[in-house]
């Protein structure tokens, strides 16, 4: 059975979210980032207000010992007051949806939401440009819902989480030895669509060529230096090619990778290490 096209789809949203699925990455939405803030200071000065209210009423008590106690206090105020704080900061991040809208869940998390959103890898500039190009050579939604996309800073991508190495590989193969080599398309890619400059990637071709640049990287890394240090005799200059690899290793670790700083520290440590203990053990013999 072959594969639908996207064309066979009509104009519109249904050819555009044909396109949308076939790839994982093109699941790119805006965050809303601003409409967000808003919400939180909006709830945030509500807060404020009560707080500086509080603190009026206290500063105006004239029987001060009634506040350092909260048993039999008389202060219908300050208790009117501690009541909408407790209703405020519970709503401080729920965001009540509007009746219409309303069902089984009329309430949104707005604070652990918007975490949570703020959490979510940002669209990659590649996969933005080839919807915005596939827009403007096919037309199919106006030119005001498709301006989302413009909104560079705040998109996301859901799409499914790739290696990260492997990924960026990925797209250095396919930017600069498909060009190269024609051929490495006919094989790796799947006509999801009728145009012939539309290409949707999905075969194993060119993630297994990425994953042999990868592997020849981190062997030159590892390897390197210890054909060095063992044609090297002298101790200091020994130690600079040590420091040099180091820092080399951790520079492209840190590009291919999305290394906390912490693990890019141990990942060091445990290269320094490796290398020392042969440096030293070419010194004894």
């Amino acid at each position: 059975m072959g594969m639908t096209k996207i064309e066979t789809y009509l104009a519109g949203y249904p050819r555009y979210t044909a396109l949308i699925s076939a790839y994982s990455p093109y699941f790119v939405f805006r965050r809303f980032s601003r409409l967000r803030a808003r919400l939180l200071l909006s709830k945030q000065d509500e807060l404020t207000v009560l707080e500086q209210k509080l603190d009026d009423i206290d500063k105006n008590e004239p029987r001060r010992l009634f506040l350092g106690k909260l048993r039999n206090a008389n202060n219908q105020d300050r208790t009117d007051i501690l009541s909408e704080v407790l209703k405020h900061l519970s709503e401080y991040g729920t965001y009540r949806l509007p009746v219409a809208y309303e069902s089984n869940v009329t309430q949104d998390d707005l604070v652990q939401k918007t975490r949570q959103i703020l959490s979510v890898e940002t669209a990659q500039k590649r996969d933005i440009s080839s919807l915005q190009n596939w827009l403007a050579a096919n037309a199919c939604i106006t030119r005001e819902e498709s301006a989302y996309l413009e909104h560079e800073a705040d998109l996301m991508s859901l799409g499914s989480v790739h290696d990260d190495a492997v990924h960026q590989l990925e797209i250095y193969v396919e930017d600069h030895l498909v060009p190269l080599f024609p051929s490495l398309s006919e094989k790796g890619y799947r006509r999801t669509s009728e145009n012939e400059h539309v290409y949707i990637y999905s075969g194993s071709l060119i993630r297994n060529i990425a994953r042999l640049l990868l592997l020849s990287i981190v062997t030159v890394l590892l390897m390197l230096p210890v054909i060095l240090c063992s044609l090297i005799s002298t101790a200091s200059i020994r130690i600079v090619v040590v420091m040099l690899s180091t820092v080399s290793y951790l520079f492209i670790l840190s590009g291919l990778t999305r290394s906390r700083t912490m693990a890019l520290i141990l990942a060091g440590a445990t290269y320094v290490t490796i290398l020392t203990v042969f440096v030293s053990g070419t010194n004894g013999a």
